[in-house]
């Protein structure tokens, strides 16, 4: 018989034996909770759940918690049709629509040792919860589990703020792939500290870290290729593509910066500056540029700032004068 408390196969003895070890295993709690946070997308939220249980089934190791944040549309009749089929199906439905903090409605109420709050519309492929399953069991002293995309898989443990930091940078926003030990969140006397943010995640794996150093990246091939649909199917408002520089850019540092010499080196912070800059903003420029061709002034709006906050060398600085300058002059023309 499994034991889920230490990861390890019993010999069973006698058929009273077996019932013992059974009874014991129905009284400890699941080893990981899947929580979904969703609000009106039963077509997304459909797939996400099929994902799951495509790769779990009716495994009681596992715990699929649903966090309904006042929907108005069929999502408790699709729950309900999946909590027929499964046992380790859990529902709520929030009295009122708490917005964001139905992320920590999420994580606070999990069943689980560990627990990931994944988007509706972010969808998990192949074996990837049983590789973060078979990981858990291998690193049981990981506070935080990241899941980064990558073709090969690797488990890499490391350990502290700074080290985290360099493998893990601006990622750390990435909800869907951050898997918490519960009973570390719990800590966390002021959990909504950065509520007013969209980043209050990172200050939860930055708090965690400060007092239990231990991580774990786990890279593999996490999420299938419409991960994300709602907003790359062009959900996004104006506004919304306008704050994503004032997100990843003035949120994410400061957050960071609250834990200079508290864990986070100064070379490291100047480290992930470039990393940001190089591989998530202009990336991110080209997509925008790309799929929408009226964005030039949310784009300036969005290079501005980044001058304005001084958080990229000098020399950076120069080349983006350049482009908003190029960028104006397109935007009369227009």
């Amino acid at each position: 018989v499994f034991e889920r408390g230490s990861g390890q196969w019993l010999d069973v003895l006698d058929d009273k034996h077996l019932q013992r070890l059974l009874a014991k295993r129905k009284q400890e709690k699941p080893i990981l909770t899947i929580g979904i946070p969703t609000y009106n997308r039963s077509y997304y939220l459909n797939k996400c759940l099929r994902a799951i249980y495509d790769q779990i089934g009716d495994d009681d190791l596992v715990e699929v918690f649903v966090s309904d944040n006042c929907s108005e549309d069929d999502t408790r009749i699709l729950v309900e049709g999946y909590a027929k089929r499964y046992k380790n199906l859990r529902y709520h439905k929030n009295s009122e629509n708490i917005g964001a903090r139905n992320f920590e409605m999420v994580w606070g109420s999990a069943k689980g040792e560990y627990v990931v709050a994944v988007g509706d519309d972010d969808y998990f492929t192949g074996d990837i919860l049983y590789q973060l399953m078979s990981t858990i069991y291998q690193q049981r002293d990981a506070a935080l589990i990241m899941m980064l995309e990558a073709v090969d898989l690797q488990i890499k443990p490391g350990r502290g703020i700074d080290e985290y930091v360099q493998k893990v940078s601006y990622v750390s926003t990435y909800i869907s792939a951050l898997v918490m030990k519960q009973k570390y969140f719990q800590e966390i006397e002021n959990k909504h500290r950065y509520s007013h943010t969209s980043l209050n995640q990172v200050y939860l794996q930055l708090e965690i870290l400060s007092r239990h150093p231990q991580f774990v990246t786990l890279n593999s091939h996490i999420f299938g290729g419409m991960t994300g649909e709602w907003g790359f199917g062009g959900n996004f408002s104006e506004k919304d593509k306008a704050c994503l520089g004032k997100v990843f850019i003035q949120e994410y540092f400061d957050l960071l910066a609250l834990y200079l010499n508290h864990g986070l080196s100064e070379k490291t912070f100047r480290e992930d500056k470039k990393v940001v800059w190089e591989r998530m903003i202009l990336p991110w420029l080209n997509i925008v540029t790309l799929a929408d061709g009226r964005l030039i002034r949310i784009l300036m709006i969005f290079l501005i700032s980044i001058i304005n906050m001084k958080i990229i060398m000098k020399q950076e600085s120069s080349k983006l004068s350049r482009l908003s300058n190029v960028m104006m002059l397109e935007g009369r023309r227009d």
